[in-house]
């Protein structure tokens, strides 16, 4: 796997990794991610489901997910073990400042998508042939680490990202959304404040503060900028916290690892640790992410 930083006590903004499962079918999981999502098929055949269709799966394919939009590989077919790339990034490893970022129209790209956007783009249309080729680039500067990689990458990112939204209306129905910059910025700083405080025993109250708006206005604004509720938005982080201590860590035992990311109890823990990731946070302890691949 590599990660963008290299290394740190919490998740990283990228990461990209490849991964070969076996032939078979999978149970439906409800798995999901804050994460953007990217994965490049390199060999085999399958189908990708997610909660409103099936997809078929061929090499060469490219599908695309925003973050909390699950979806999950049900079937790999006999004789083609499945050979994928997967890129990841975290919402704001877009951010920059406002004339090097996304604007106020799609801003909110990596949380939602035009509903006539498929998540498998189009398989003969010259774009996704561009696409690959700017995944397979990345993969490459990650791989070798030449000068500057980590700059290349996110220009490789940014030119995928705006073919996306230029020849693919990936996030047309956004266009002229009523949410100002001002108000994008202030979700922004409180996002920030969240994910610097996972740990801590966050309020509604503390977080609006720091978004400088009321906590009604700002669980509006806040559900309205990003597509999902405040309360969803931090129990999700926490969870991919916790994956990402289980990682650095596989002998930790589970209640230090609950109370470290912000969780009072193991119940509660292992509650939120399935409903967003759809397996036990014990299974993901014996397979790490190889365990969102296996039966």
């Amino acid at each position: 796997m590599y990660t963008i930083p290299r290394s740190s006590p919490e998740p990283p903004l990228l990461r990209l990794w490849n991964v070969t499962a076996p032939a078979g079918t999978r149970m439906f999981r409800n798995h999901c991610h804050i994460q953007f999502e990217i994965v490049l098929f390199k060999e085999g055949q399958g189908i990708y489901s997610t909660k409103g269709h099936d997809y078929t799966i061929r090499k060469n394919d490219i599908f695309v997910f925003h973050s909390n939009e699950i979806h999950c590989i049900t079937r790999i077919d006999q004789g083609h073990n499945l050979t994928l790339m997967n890129l990841h990034f975290e919402p704001r490893y877009l951010w920059g400042v406002s004339f090097d970022s996304l604007s106020a129209d799609h801003a909110n790209l990596c949380f939602s998508r035009d509903d006539r956007f498929p998540n498998r783009l189009p398989r003969n249309h010259p774009v996704t042939a561009q696409i690959r080729a700017l995944l397979l680039k990345i993969e490459q500067e990650l791989t070798k680490q030449p000068a500057e990689y980590q700059l290349m990458v996110k220009s490789r990112l940014n030119e995928i990202l705006v073919l996306l939204i230029r020849e693919l209306q990936y996030n047309a129905a956004a266009q002229g959304t009523s949410v100002g910059k001002h108000s994008i910025d202030a979700i922004r700083r409180a996002m920030r404040y969240i994910d610097d405080n996972l740990h801590a025993d966050l309020s509604l109250s503390a977080i609006a503060e720091t978004a400088q708006m009321s906590p009604t206005y700002f669980s509006a604004v806040f559900k309205q900028v990003n597509n999902i509720t405040l309360w969803h938005y931090i129990n999700h982080k926490r969870v991919e916290l916790a994956m990402h201590a289980i990682d650095g860590n596989p002998e930790a035992k589970m209640i230090d690892v609950a109370v470290s990311c912000g969780f009072n109890n193991t119940a509660n823990f292992n509650k939120m640790f399935k409903k967003y990731t759809g397996i036990t946070p014990s299974f993901y302890k014996k397979y790490g992410h190889i365990a969102f691949y296996v039966e």
